[in-house]
């Protein structure tokens, strides 16, 4: 089989594409994402970027909040071209695998249906309905949260379109299987849960057990992230520091965080894996993430994970590591925090003791158990 790539954005499905780059089945990928072009591989050459789709993101994102309709207006954008692109041009992909769902694509997958061939769509995130109830539940909770983020009903039917055209569906988690299938139950049989993978360049260091009073929360300071929520959490540990590592979105009200609350900025996801021995714990409170890539980076260094439990990498955590809350109830994240520390020796040897044991997941993986249910279920 021949594959081509189609990604719009998300650095989670960079490292997908990452990994396919590696294998001599990928015909063509077809980007908005400029950074994978700096990827060494001979199949550079026959890569098409729309790189300005995303210095245009970037400056659009100075006047819409993300989420908010300059992203939808890129994808509709990025859509087109491919249409147009794959319309008078074949590459000869036995399968076209789409890296994320962005709403537009419903026309570009009937084009190729009638050549034939298979699809692929590999969603990240929950389905944009529940993503929806979720965004409306934190909007009427958190006063600063800001409505663009609501997905419009004709792209809601877009994404439904797309998803029964596909012939199969992969999804990192069982939050996100469910998601889809409870919005959409005809679709039912062509889902399949794999778990996104973590693929280290060299060892991760191990952290010892040590109390170091310091937990990290990775990912974009934002509302959808449980930025509210953990700031109540944490005027509750004086003793604590929370440090933040992600880009603050505009929208946050800085100045009303605790003392106990660092905002560490970003920083390049190759140095993560450096910074994480230096905490006992991560800290991820997402109102809804389909999977949540900082967790497996999280457990690799040793550390004990706190989650929400609408975070779709609790499917590779352990109950009796890792703790799990409402993402919508600050006692409930407090709760987690307190009965962490309060077991601390225990729980930072269970984790470390699980870093030092073999991965059980990578990209590698990832795409072979892909292809496997490809070979199953569509081409039987």
């Amino acid at each position: 089989m021949k594959y081509s790539l189609i990604v719009y954005g998300k650095f989670c499905f960079f490292k997908i594409a990452e990994t396919l780059l590696k294998s001599e089945k990928l015909v063509k990928l077809y980007t908005s994402y400029p950074k994978l072009l700096t990827i060494e591989t001979p199949l550079r050459p026959m890569m098409v970027s729309l790189g300005f789709l995303h210095i245009m993101t970037r400056l659009g994102h100075r006047i819409f909040p993300k989420g908010g309709p300059n992203d939808q207006i890129l994808k509709m954008i990025f859509s087109i071209f491919m249409y147009w692109k794959l319309k008078f041009y074949d590459d000869g992909a036995d399968v076209y695998m789409f890296l994320g769902q962005n709403g537009f694509y419903k026309k570009l997958i009937k084009l190729l249906k009638k050549r034939d061939r298979k699809i692929i769509i590999i969603n990240g995130s929950a389905h944009p309905r529940t993503r929806n109830e979720l965004m409306q539940k934190l909007i009427e909770q958190v006063s600063w949260e800001t409505k663009t983020r609501i997905i419009p009903d004709y792209i809601l039917s877009n994404y439904d379109h797309e998803l029964k055209l596909a012939d199969l569906i992969i999804a990192p988690s069982d939050f996100v299987a469910k998601s889809l299938i409870k919005e959409m139950s005809v679709i039912k049989d062509k889902v399949r849960t794999i778990p996104f993978g973590l693929d280290l360049s060299s060892n991760p260091i191990v952290g010892d057990n040590t109390h170091k009073n310091k937990i990290i929360i990775l990912g974009n300071v934002s509302g959808q992230k449980g930025y509210d929520y953990i700031n109540s959490a944490a005027k509750n540990f004086p003793d604590l520091i929370f440090e933040f590592v992600g880009e603050v979105e505009r929208n946050i009200p800085k100045d009303k965080a605790h003392k106990n609350i660092k905002f560490l900025g970003k920083i390049k996801y190759k140095n993560v894996q450096k910074i994480l021995p230096q905490y006992d714990a991560l800290l991820i409170a997402s109102i809804q993430d389909g999977f949540g890539a900082v967790v497996p980076q999280a457990i690799a260094a040793g550390l004990n994970v706190l989650a929400s439990k609408n975070v779709g990498a609790i499917d590779i955590c352990s109950d009796e590591i890792d703790l799990f809350f409402n993402p919508f109830d600050a006692s409930a994240i407090r709760d987690a925090i307190s009965q962490f520390y309060e077991n601390h020796h225990l729980l930072r040897n269970r984790a470390i003791k699980r870093a030092l044991s073999p991965l059980e997941f990578s990209w590698m993986k990832f795409m072979k158990e892909t292809e496997n249910n490809l070979i199953q279920d569509v081409f039987k």
